[in-house]
């Protein structure tokens, strides 16, 4: 205890002679700054902030982008400066003129008259975002086909370098090698856990109340932790200020709808948006006597906005979504092995959601310094049961039942101070996080049953600081530090997550960046289920199962053409993990067993990744989009799996290619196509069996033996291809001006059948006087999901379409 008290001590002094020596150095390097204009860049039509947008002083050449609330500080060596504004999709704005030290902008962008994917960027933009980060306009995203012709975010996400699906139609994001519970992805600053509708068919981030988003997969910014792979930061938009307006979809998968506007003069502003499925009704008129099913599916984001002032200005956000679904089946007769039966009545069901919520205050001072304060609420819940209750011929009657219900919960609460010049910027802040994980479940056979219940919490402290040194115009230095207290029920585990990224300026149209970064996660995901997304039990680290660690070194190089037409960038990377736990299969049977899910579970893994990433992008024209590639080998290891030697991670694709293509036939008319190829992914086989007798119990035959396995995940599936193509039709009405669409899109366009998953059936062979032979030869069978699908969905835009001053 001594000597970790004195490592603790050591390191507080570090970190508070290292801020003394940054606050020492920071008034030198901003003394070359002789004035600093501040202020906001906002939409001019809806008064929203426009984040990411680019402030550059053409004479200088000093640039500043504005944060997530729109806001930017610029600093100038002269008073005589031309400021030109710039975002994607909007016309730039130029600003020449005599400027006073403190001067206040702000500055309303009018949109384009063409569509925003045409114009992507210039090649100024590309600063903001940085190797490694993906982000996309989210107009692009819904015109692209997509599976039922509803717009899904993480299926785009997917399109990219870097960052994979699981299986066919799912939504858990593979980054890098990764596991989908290795990701962190924040809606309005609060985790989401659970991101799939219909099973894993549909992501549930509404795109309608989407602003902006970005992927970060290497060198995490130092305020961010607790996950391995990738961090998925959306944020939602703030609602229009200036009037009401809505917009109204139809999909043969769900409607949605969204309506935003002002409250209170221009400083209070409220978006609704939601979306749900009509399934539940088609199940409805398709039931009969024998078998029903029932479903259920919504979610909701609300947001309400509130500017103080320029300077103050806070947000509330909530989110909900649910799938309920329910199955019964009802038999009349029949019977059950040997034994006559009357009866047999049967109900399943399956029911899982998000909630979150989120404050955020934003502060913005005197010339360079803000300040955020955070308070967030984020809950999963997941359950699920099965009934059953058979009469038979000879008066017995049994009844079966099992239920499994699990939920996590986070409270959380961050602080963090930002200071930002043209030579210097810093980071600093505290978070603290209360988490309680709730799996239970309940098993009922005649008149024995079993109840079992697993609650643990943690609270965890996290310390961050991060400076981002940029002494010359050719170069960029960012150093963070992420300590982390993790106090679980019945150990501690404190961590220093040290990040450092360099981005070097080779020319006016090479960049090159390089990052490495080594964190700590602290959660580990328990998934039962064919596909293993459906089932989600989330459970935090124990003194028997130690956090996940994990590293990622990773170099990278972007060309831009002159005219930033093109854009071709290239990274590979490195990543190593250690404390990896691989989870046994999970049937339904032996989920009372979670008191001790410890059991459950393989410890001690090791991982590595190794890739090379390549994207090329056309940015500007009618003709527009990318061409991206991933060649990439993960593998995994465990002492006790495989004789202890590596093996080919569950969802490894040594290939991944990509291609999207917009059109813009005219005004009215936008043409779009995605086609994906991937190597198979990777699943185990047996490769004989040893039978043994079988067992007759009342009538019923149960046969068994033992697989013979010889490699884990010996067998690679089939490549993954598919053709999407999409078309949408944009009109505006003659009376209000109001915009309509039709968007036509073809999901799998040339009807190959994927696998979704690989099975072996065998059946049990008798002789004539009804004695066991044993089993037939197994036969794999691939099962597929989607075929050829064509859809057609509606959007109508309603409300004031003028601008109130």
């Amino acid at each position: 205890m001594e000597a970790l008290s004195a490592i603790i001590y050591m390191k507080n002094l570090y970190y508070l002679l290292f801020a003394l020596f940054v606050f020492q150095l920071v008034p030198q390097l901003t003394a070359q700054e002789n004035l600093t204009i501040r202020g906001t860049v906002v939409a001019s039509d809806s008064k929203e902030p426009l984040v990411g947008a680019v402030v550059l002083d053409t004479l200088s050449k000093q640039y500043a982008i504005t944060d997530g609330y729109g806001f930017f500080a610029i600093g100038l060596p002269f008073r005589e400066a031309c400021l030109f504004f710039q975002y994607v999709g909007y016309d730039g704005e130029l600003r020449c003129e005599t400027f006073d030290n403190g001067a206040v902008l702000n500055v309303m962008l009018t949109q384009a008259n063409y569509l925003p994917q045409v114009e992507v960027s210039a090649s100024i933009i590309d600063k903001s975002d940085g190797i490694g980060t993906v982000s996309l306009p989210i107009k692009t995203i819904q015109l692209l086909p997509q599976l039922g012709g509803e717009a899904d975010l993480l299926k785009t996400i997917a399109l990219m370098p870097g960052v994979a699906l699981g299986v066919e139609g799912s939504t858990g994001l593979f980054i890098r090698g990764g596991s989908p519970d290795q990701n962190l992805i924040l809606l309005d600053e609060a985790p989401v856990y659970n991101i799939s509708h219909f099973g894993s068919f549909l992501s549930v981030f509404n795109t309608d109340a989407i602003k902006h988003f970005r992927v970060i997969k290497g060198g995490w910014p130092a305020q961010y932790g607790g996950r391995l792979s990738g961090l998925v930061d959306i944020h939602t938009r703030e609602g229009n200020m200036s009037y009401w307006q809505g917009k109204m979809t139809v999909s043969p998968l769900l409607g949605r709808f969204m309506v935003e506007g002002p409250l209170v003069s221009q400083k209070t502003s409220f978006l609704l948006s939601g979306r749900s499925s009509w399934l539940g009704g088609l199940f409805n008129l398709l039931a009969s006597d024998e078998i029903s099913q029932k479903y259920l599916m919504y979610d909701l984001n609300a947001k309400l906005t509130h500017r103080f002032n320029e300077k103050n200005r806070i947000y509330v956000s909530y989110y909900s979504s649910l799938d309920d679904s329910q199955v019964k089946e009802s038999i009349i007769g029949g019977g059950f092995g040997a034994r006559p039966r009357l009866s047999s009545d049967s109900r399943t069901g399956v029911k899982w959601g998000n909630q979150t919520a989120s404050i955020r205050y934003a502060s913005f001072f005197k010339r360079r310094w803000s300040c955020q304060s955070i308070l967030y609420y984020t809950k999963y819940r997941f359950s699920s049961y099965r009934r059953e209750r058979n009469i038979f011929a000879d008066g017995e009657e049994t009844y079966a039942s099992n239920t499994n219900t699990s939920s996590n919960r986070d409270i959380g609460a961050k602080a963090l101070l930002s200071f930002n010049s043209n030579k210097v910027g810093m980071k600093a802040g505290i978070e603290w996080v209360h988490q309680l994980y709730q799996p239970q479940s309940a098993f009922v056979a005649n008149n024995d049953s079993t109840a079992l219940l697993s609650d643990a919490e943690a609270l965890q402290m996290n310390y961050f600081w991060e400076w981002e040194f940029r002494p010359f115009d050719k170069w960029t230095a960012e150093i963070g530090v992420r300590y982390t207290r993790h106090n679980s029920m019945d150990t501690i585990y404190p961590f220093l997550e040290p990040r450092i990224q360099i981005g070097m300026t080779l020319s006016p149209k090479i960049q090159a960046r390089l990052s490495a970064n080594y964190g700590q996660q602290y959660i580990h995901l328990l998934a039962g289920g064919n596909t293993g997304l459906l089932n989600e039990i989330w459970l935090g680290s124990t003194a028997r199962v130690p956090p996940q660690r994990g590293g990622q070194a990773a170099l990278g190089i972007v060309w831009t053409a002159a005219n930033s037409k093109y854009a071709i960038e290239l990274e590979g990377f490195y990543k190593r993990m250690e404390n990896l736990v691989e989870f046994k299969s999970v049937a339904a049977g032996v989920l009372e067993g979670l008191a001790d899910w410890e059991s459950l579970v393989e410890t001690g893994g090791e991982g590595r990744v190794q890739g090379l990433e390549v994207l090329f992008r056309k940015q500007i024209g009618t003709l527009t989009g990318w061409l991206g590639y991933t060649l990439s080998k993960s593998e995994r290891r465990f002492d006790a799996l495989n004789r202890g030697n590596w093996f080919p991670f569950r969802f490894d694709r040594r290939h991944d290619v990509s291609l999207v293509l917009l059109y813009a036939l005219g005004h009215k008319w936008n043409l779009s196509a995605t086609w994906i190829y991937q190597t198979g992914s990777h699943i185990t086989l047996p490769v004989a069996k040893i039978p043994n007798t079988y067992i007759n119990e009342g009538g019923i035959v149960i046969t068994g033996g033992t697989h013979i396995n010889e490699k884990r995940n010996n067998i690679t599936l089939p490549p993954y291809h598919r053709l999407d193509i999409g078309a949408t039709y944009t009109w505006k009405s003659k009376k209000r001006g109001a915009p309509s669409s039709l968007a036509f899109s073809i999901y799998n366009a040339y009807n190959r059948i994927n696998p979704y998953f690989i099975r072996t059936d065998s059946e049990p062979v008798f002789d004539s006087n009804g004695r066991y032979l044993g089993n037939s030869q197994p036969k794999v069978v691939v099962v597929g999901l989607f075929p050829f699908i064509p859809s057609v969905s509606f959007s109508r835009d309603f409300g004031v379409t003028h601008i109130t001053k």
